[in-house]
């Protein structure tokens, strides 16, 4: 079990979900870490609390596809993904489903795994191929190193950067999801990380929102590892 999140129900009815990215350990606290809470989106509780219920019964109780695993919340375009999936990747489908064409669009990741999943390294090759400004924040060299090595690889140097100090799980994309639409800010966070393991085996979540003023903080938070 990887999920890091805390659920908060008081009298009145009122929700909290906070989820972030940080394990609850002292040697944690000095490394660059996220949190997000939610206040208020009673269907973004129900289901967090639905997936603390089948962790506590350590069996999925009827939630079997990828359907069932993608939660929308009440408002501010928030949405849970639960983890692990038995067959794809909601993280890589997001990318390829952004349309790009060279006009601001972005996408930066921070991940903190010691590896990045094909999957979505796929799809982020699309992406630029797609016109995409590519920024990533990985560990460690030996990180870099295996990215830019990968099978079909057309990143450079120039589009990954290593800090050792980021625990942070944040995939934040500016682009537009079809030619003819608005650019968007979007933001996906939590203790879901990017590698292979992560998608198919651990016990994870990571929350989507498009509150503006949440994007936008991310956005800055995201962009000072990466100036």
């Amino acid at each position: 079990m990887h999920a890091k999140f805390v659920l908060i129900k008081y009298p009145t009815g009122r929700t909290e979900v906070i989820t972030f990215s940080s394990n609850i350990t002292s040697g944690q606290y000095g490394r660059a870490q996220n949190s997000l809470a939610v206040f208020g989106d009673v269907a973004l509780y129900d289901a967090y609390y639905g997936f603390w219920d089948r962790l506590v019964q350590k069996k999925w109780l009827g939630w079997t596809t990828d359907g069932d695993l993608g939660r929308d919340g009440s408002f501010g375009g928030n949405k849970a993904y639960f983890f692990p999936r038995a067959a794809g990747d909601p993280m890589a489908s997001i990318i390829d489903g952004k349309h790009c064409a060279g006009d601001g669009e972005q996408i930066r990741i921070l991940s903190s795994d010691d590896d990045l999943r094909p999957t979505m390294r796929t799809a982020i090759q699309k992406a630029k191929t797609r016109g995409c400004f590519i920024r990533i924040t990985v560990t460690s060299e030996t990180i870099k190193s295996a990215i830019l090595n990968a099978p079909g690889n057309n990143l450079t140097g120039s589009n990954i950067n290593v800090n050792g100090e980021v625990h942070s799980k944040v995939v934040y994309i500016r682009a537009r999801t079809s030619a003819s639409s608005a650019l968007s800010e979007v933001v996906f966070t939590g203790s879901h990380n990017l590698g292979q393991y992560a998608l198919r085996y651990a016990d994870d979540v990571m929350v989507r929102t498009q509150e503006p003023t949440v994007t936008a903080a991310y956005r800055t938070y995201v962009m000072s590892f990466q100036s």
